[in-house]
């Protein structure tokens, strides 16, 4: 069986338990509090980030230090695998993608395969863990990067904020707006748009079930089905909102597959806590 190595930055939603049950490398991230840096999931943990949001910090991320990567790569390309497979957040959102590509010329690994995947947590979990699974059935290398490009041409990703206070302390909109729009209780549904490129807004709405109907109504207009679909609702310390929205998917679509994970730090960052990302993904 050939020797395959399957790399995401730790945007992909993966939990650290997760990726080493399935063999995953996770390049992390840096969150960024008060001028110090932490290696996400290592350095910091979702619990602890939640805690210095909740204190009224305003954490960023940034992309993993091309010393971190060329190092990693050093080490990967002396394990002699056949072929690497690299799956980074959306290069509109981050410099990942563009670190790797850096790394790989620095370093010359002619072998390593990097996917712009043009999205951000859940989607980039699911295609890395199947391309796990098509490793460990023996699969040929090209039948892999196959299922990973369809894969990532079918998905999409709605940010839904539980308000604006995160929003308008990442200077993503002025605080006038913000405090209009908290005056007149609207609600912000965004959504990964310009294909995969950026966080834009999808709508506002009053309510939280006027949101959920947007949401499945640009489902149905994509054409999500419980065949073919699978939705992650991905959560950053609001379990019963979450759950509130299987309820309503699992209602909507025919009783399709849903998984409810926590928000990668990138996520929380942008929408802050009680912020809900929903995401589908394709079955292959």
């Amino acid at each position: 069986m050939k020797k395959y190595l399957i790399v995401t930055d730790s945007t992909s939603a993966l939990s650290v338990e997760e990726a080493k049950k399935w063999n995953i490398k996770m390049a992390p991230l840096n969150v960024l509090i008060d001028g110090v840096s932490y290696e996400d999931n290592i350095e910091i943990s979702t619990e602890e980030l939640y805690n210095h949001i909740r204190s009224g910090k305003v954490p960023t991320t940034s992309q993993p230090s091309i010393g971190l990567l060329e190092e990693e790569l050093t080490k990967w390309k002396a394990e002699c695998y056949d072929a690497i497979i690299v799956l980074t957040i959306s290069s509109g959102l981050s410099g990942c993608y563009n670190g790797f590509l850096s790394a790989k010329k620095e370093i010359g690994l002619d072998n390593m395969y990097i996917f712009d995947t043009r999205s951000c947590g859940a989607p980039i979990k699911d295609v890395a863990v199947r391309a796990q699974e098509m490793v460990l059935e023996g699969r040929e290398l090209q039948e892999i990067l196959d299922m990973i490009k369809l894969k990532l041409s079918d998905t999409f990703s709605f940010l839904y904020p539980k308000d604006f206070v995160q929003l308008k302390k990442g200077g993503r909109i002025t605080p006038a707006v913000a405090n209009v729009a908290n005056l007149l209780k609207i609600k912000p549904l965004l959504y990964l748009g310009n294909k995969g490129l950026i966080v834009d807004k999808y709508a506002l709405a009053r309510t939280n079930k006027k949101i959920m109907s947007l949401m499945i109504a640009e489902f149905n207009k994509q054409g999500i089905s419980s065949e073919k679909h699978k939705i992650y609702i991905l959560e950053a310390d609001c379990k019963d909102t979450a759950l509130a929205c299987e309820a309503l998917m699992k209602e909507n679509f025919n009783n399709i597959e849903c998984e409810i994970i926590a928000c990668p730090a990138v996520l929380t960052c942008q929408g802050g806590l009680g912020c809900l990302a929903v995401q589908t993904t394709l079955k292959v």
